[in-house]
């Protein structure tokens, strides 16, 4: 299997198994969400599948992209951009990937992104009107906010899908007002997604907040690890670096010189400190 289908059947965790606990051999008992499919091998320390989790969920990504959509995804070198990549490859879609450098563009390529385009040296919103010939995108990965979000709007077909997953332009730019003019003369929607998930969704919800629930969550950890384990998706580790060197990782990070996911490698039994 290609893991197209995102999850056997047998590998179904539904939500009586989600709150089970589970009796190892020695007795000890864990909570389900250390049980499932066996995870594949990534290099030490490596969250592999968190970035796909957050690209956003499979499961939101199959009820908005179809295939043969035009998928726009940003920020398509990053560690979570590089795993929307993948997965809207895998739900038979054409993407359009936007990085910062033209080693970046070429990562998005070789992810299978259809096209490529420098948003430093282009102008994306452009370059999408010429290789849609003017229709615009189906699906728009939005992770980037602020005037990349604003600007994206004017790359949205009929019917299109804009899907904010997070503000990496700038935290401040949560709070400040979006526009939702443009959608309704753009016949597009909006979508916030957060994968978080709860024990109990109910007590957020008074709060204006949608999380999902444990069992849907590791659900979706499971649909995750399949994809991984068929070879339809692969984690983006750009570099790893020893935990001294944090700090300058973390410059690097908000330079944007970084590629895919930053690993940071400790030594057997070191602990950071407490402050940090």
């Amino acid at each position: 299997a290609d893991g197209r289908d995102l999850l056997p059947a047998r590998w179904e965790h539904r939500a009586a198994v989600a709150r089970a606990r589970t009796t190892h051999h020695d007795g000890s008992r864990s909570r389900v969400g250390s049980v499932g499919p066996r995870r594949p091998r990534w290099p030490p320390g490596v969250p592999a599948p968190l970035c796909a989790l957050r690209a956003p969920c499979p499961r939101s990504w199959r009820r908005r992209v179809a295939p043969g959509d035009v998928v726009l995804v940003h920020a398509a070198a990053g560690g979570v951009g590089s795993a929307a990549v993948q997965l809207a490859k895998a739900f038979g879609a054409t993407v359009i990937g936007t990085a910062g450098t033209d080693e970046k563009v070429e990562l998005c390529r070789s992810l299978g992104s259809d096209y490529g385009v420098n948003y430093r040296s282009e102008d994306f919103v452009a370059f999408v009107d010429d290789v849609t010939n003017g229709r615009g995108v189906d699906v728009a990965f939005d992770t980037v906010g602020g005037a990349v979000t604003t600007a994206t709007f004017r790359t949205m077909a009929f019917n299109g899908r804009h899907l904010i997953i997070g503000f990496a332009s700038g935290i401040e730019s949560e709070e400040r007002p979006l526009p939702i003019q443009p959608s309704i003369y753009g016949n597009f929607d909006l979508a916030g997604i957060c994968f978080a998930y709860v024990d109990s969704p109910r007590p957020a919800r008074p709060f204006g907040m949608n999380f999902l629930s444990t069992a849907q969550g590791v659900d979706i950890w499971s649909r995750i690890v399949h994809l991984a384990r068929a070879g339809t998706i692969r984690p983006v580790i750009g570099q790893q670096i020893e935990f001294a060197d944090v700090p300058a990782g973390l410059k690097a990070l908000e330079r944007r010189e970084t590629t895919g996911r930053t690993v940071v490698r400790t030594t057997p039994g070191h602990r950071p400190p407490r402050s940090f």
